[in-house]
């Protein structure tokens, strides 16, 4: 399977068992709009709790359990270093609201 392959098919449910979200988006990057865009494979938008920013048994989900969080952070390692995605990677946190009138 491919690197994509991996990404798209087996580490989707990965993040999503492993990881607090509540959203998971990915964006497939098809082709640079400049000849001298920096190479861009996806834009993936995990959305959590506040708390997750700071906290990584906000951001894991593990519920406080230490164990839990060496768990879970163990299983989302393994997933990500087989498509190359434990390193090279630029995060950029952002915020999204809902404006209801």
């Amino acid at each position: 399977m491919t690197s994509g392959g991996i990404w798209l098919e087996d580490h989707t449910q990965v993040a999503i068992d492993t990881q607090a979200t509540f959203g998971y988006y990915q964006n497939i990057v098809d082709r640079p709009l400049t000849p001298d865009t920096p190479q861009v494979d996806a834009i993936v938008e995990e959305l959590f709790p506040m708390g997750a920013v700071s906290d990584p048994h906000e951001f894991y989900g593990s519920g406080g359990d230490d164990a839990e969080l060496t768990d879970r952070v163990t299983k989302m390692m393994a997933s990500v270093s087989r498509f190359g995605a434990h390193q090279n990677l630029d995060v950029v946190p952002t915020s999204r609201f809902d404006y209801y009138r």
